[in-house]
């Protein structure tokens, strides 16, 4: 239903924008809107047996206002809030924030949040922070006067913060600029080989290429890095960023995963502390300087999922006493008894029903697909009962993201290790403490080789797998690429007993990063090793033939 269109290169002031929409909402509140929807199952069963000709059905649907969805700087439009770049901007709570001494912006930090535990706002106390500023002319706790807004819904419970354009186009590209700066361009040619190499499900639209240009990515680019690729790369690219890292991006993408997933509303409350932990260590990595409101506002997320759940129940309740109403009047209207195949709407609306229609809203996925869901059974989400990933796509096939299940499946195996090995933050991945004598080894044999002479107890399983690759591996074959062959798998396993033989999940870990990238500088180190040599020759020889000339 469109109320409103605003088309021109000048932004309109909030209460030109509001003033007819809510005027329309208001009588639409108050009167409801009548619609000829056609012959019902129970007309078109009087339709076939002749007793109705020209028979019209209008049903008065109840209009309301769910929700006020926005970016940050269209809500503080609306709101009549400060904006993001002044005090007492944040929409939730009454955190005033404090000036950064060296950019001059205003900063909302982890630390005062924590200790001040400021005041949850109110429709009551935004309502007299207006009164109280339009009175005085001055603002009053970051509220310039009363918003349209607040004739229909409560500000800060319904007008809720965008997540898809501030997590993915607000904070995702500010991440990847702090990585960027950590990167050197072999890093980068690496990150744009991996993007040209990944094979999409059909039902992606939005394929990331080329790192270098991640600024002009759409959001719908962003969002597929975040959730599909960012973990799995930043894990490949150690030690250029650090374990820190890893574990400190991996908790903001268990939280957000959850939130556009959850199953259970317990579950939103269990990404409380997870979010708590990130923004505990965000100033550690990242500087005190970048947290900025965009960053505060994750600690109002679980708390606006929480409320939206809130109100989808009582409305789920609404819903199902106004269509069991409805189903009565119509049979009362015609007196007939008609066997049908109409829906049972039960009485108890269970958590899974409501947190599908509260996932469709934090993820940006529209009602009219849930019913297109339902009515063909589609099953290829990640849970039979989940909100569809993409609507405009997914009506065009019946059986889909399939793909994309698998990707969810394994980056859940994924995080969920990674969870369990960084507890101990900083610790490196592959660290072992104690290792058994060589002479305890199941030998390794490669044509009458044992891999596991002349092994040290000081080595780590890095600089044990560089010594084997170069003992095996001829040194043409290593300048060219290490191929991947029995002498390979003969290496792996030597690794794995003499490290891991009892831990394959951090084995796995550890070949998928420290030893994939070990082995990727094997060329480069032998290239170099190579290059040494020759000079040094070069310069013997030409010191030789000098003191031949001398003699």
């Amino acid at each position: 239903m469109l109320l409103a269109l605003w088309h021109s290169p000048v932004s309109p002031p909030g209460n030109t924008l509001l003033h007819d929409v809510i005027k329309q909402v208001i009588n639409l509140r108050n009167d409801g809107l009548y619609v000829n929807v056609g012959p019902t199952e129970i007309n078109q069963f009087l339709y076939n047996n002749k007793e109705i000709v020209n028979h019209i059905c209008i049903r008065k649907f109840n209009i309301d206002v769910r929700l006020v969805v926005a970016d940050l700087p269209a809500r503080a439009k609306i709101t009549f809030l400060n904006g993001h770049a002044g005090y007492y901007a944040c929409g939730n709570c009454l955190l005033e924030g404090s000036q950064c001494l060296r950019h001059r912006h205003i900063l909302y930090t982890w630390s005062d949040y924590s200790q001040t535990q400021p005041h949850i706002r109110t429709q009551e106390n935004i309502d007299s922070c207006a009164a109280y500023a339009e009175l005085s002319g001055k603002k009053s706790y970051g509220v310039h006067q009363s918003s349209p807004l607040s004739q229909i819904i409560s500000i800060p419970h319904q007008c809720v913060y965008d997540y898809f354009h501030l997590v993915y186009e607000g904070y995702m590209v500010m991440l990847l600029k702090e990585w960027k700066l950590l990167l050197k361009q072999v890093n980068i040619h690496y990150i744009d080989n991996l993007l040209n190499d990944v094979r999409y499900p059909h039902s992606f639209h939005r394929k990331p290429k080329d790192f270098n240009s991640f600024t002009q990515w759409k959001a719908g680019d962003l969002r597929t890095f975040f959730l599909y690729l960012a973990l799995p790369l930043i894990i490949r690219l150690q030690p250029a960023l650090s374990n820190k890292i890893v574990y400190h991006f991996s908790l903001l993408l268990i939280s957000v995963r959850t939130l556009r997933h959850f199953r259970r509303r317990h579950e939103i409350n269990n990404m409380k502390k997870f979010i708590y932990e990130y923004l505990k260590i965000f100033p550690s990595i990242y500087g005190r300087c970048r947290e900025l409101l965009s960053t505060h506002i994750l600690v109002h997320l679980p708390e606006q999922l929480f409320d939206m759940y809130a109100s989808n129940y009582y409305s789920q309740k609404q819903n199902i006493l106004s269509r069991k109403q409805y189903q009565s009047s119509q049979m009362s209207t015609y007196h007939s008894r008609v066997t049908t195949n109409d829906t049972v709407y039960d009485d108890e609306c269970d958590d899974d029903d409501c947190s599908q229609n509260i996932g469709s809203t934090i993820s940006q996925r529209s009602s009219t697909q849930q019913e297109y869901n339902s009515r063909h059974h589609l099953t290829g989400t990640r849970f039979s009962d989940s909100p569809i990933v993409s609507p405009s796509i997914k009506r065009k096939h019946n059986e889909i993201s399939t793909g994309e299940a698998l990707i969810l499946e394994k980056l859940d195996y994924l995080t969920e290790q990674l969870t369990v090995l960084t507890e101990n933050n900083g610790q490196k991945l592959a660290a072992v403490t104690t290792f058994p004598s060589p002479e305890q080894f199941s030998p390794v044999d490669y044509k009458g080789q044992n891999l596991f002479e002349d092994f040290d107890m000081n080595y780590t399983p890095t600089m044990f797998l560089c010594k084997l690759v170069r003992r095996l591996y001829t040194t043409e074959e290593i300048e060219k690429r290490v191929v991947h062959d029995d002498r390979m798998t003969a290496i792996k396993k030597a690794v794995r007993i003499a490290y891991y033989p009892d831990e394959q999940v951090k084995f796995n870990l550890f070949w998928g990063t420290e030893a994939h990238l070990s082995l990727q500088g094997q060329r480069r180190a032998q290239k170099f090793r190579t290059r040494k040599r020759e000079r040094v020759n070069g310069n013997h020889l030409d010191n030789h033939s000098i003191e031949n000339n001398n003699i």
